[in-house]
């Protein structure tokens, strides 16, 4: 019995890869980094990037090219949604796993209460860094930036940095000015901040 156990203690030394999650990100060396624990509290689309289920498909290459994604992920079941991701993103996909670091970041942020503001500080500004990493690598076309750039502002003004959240917030709805959530989100800031003339001004800008 006592060798049973002793052999299969010695398989799993050599066969399980520890540190590793079921993605193939390793624990030791990624920190911030998005595991399977964390995809319950993170958009669906987190499932289908580099740190998400799938890091073995990704290590093909696919992302990089629409002729090899074709050959490895049309028609196959099992990449069914990765696919329909690729399709609406486009290699930009491959940047979308700091995103979803960022918002691993700023659930860090929320949790950390009292006297830990540095600690708190710390993963707020990461946050934002994981999310300016997709703004500066992926294509000016890619459709998902605005979006991106508007979880900043709310980002910024948890962090109780107004002046950010607000020049975020502008950005936003002048190079994208249909975008109807940005000016929604920056009339509500300007409001609490007691600028209501202001807010006013961005909802009719809004509406027009």
């Amino acid at each position: 019995m006592k060798k049973r156990i002793f052999l299969m203690v010695l398989i799993s030394l050599f066969i399980i890869p520890h540190g590793t999650c079921s993605a193939g990100v390793d624990r030791k060396n990624c920190i911030g980094c998005v595991f399977p624990e964390d995809l319950p509290y993170l958009p669906d689309i987190c499932k289908y990037t580099w740190d998400g289920l799938y890091r073995d498909v990704y290590e093909t290459g696919f992302v990089y090219s629409k002729g090899r994604a074709e050959t490895v992920l049309k028609g196959k079941p099992k990449y069914r949604r990765l696919y329909a991701y690729y399709k609406k993103f486009g290699s930009d996909l491959q940047h979308m796993h700091h995103f979803c670091r960022g918002l691993k970041r700023l659930r860090e942020a929320q949790s950390i209460v009292g006297e830990n503001s540095r600690q708190r500080d710390y993963a707020f500004s990461k946050a934002i860094g994981e999310m300016d990493y997709v703004l500066k690598n992926s294509t000016p076309g890619f459709r998902l930036r605005p979006n991106i750039m508007l979880k900043q502002s709310k980002i910024y003004y948890m962090w109780g940095k107004y002046p950010e959240a607000v020049t975020r917030s502008y950005a936003i709805i002048t190079k994208w000015k249909k975008f109807v959530p940005a000016y929604l989100y920056l009339s509500q800031i300007l409001s609490l901040q007691g600028e209501r003339g202001e807010a006013k001004r961005i909802i009719q800008l809004g509406l027009k």
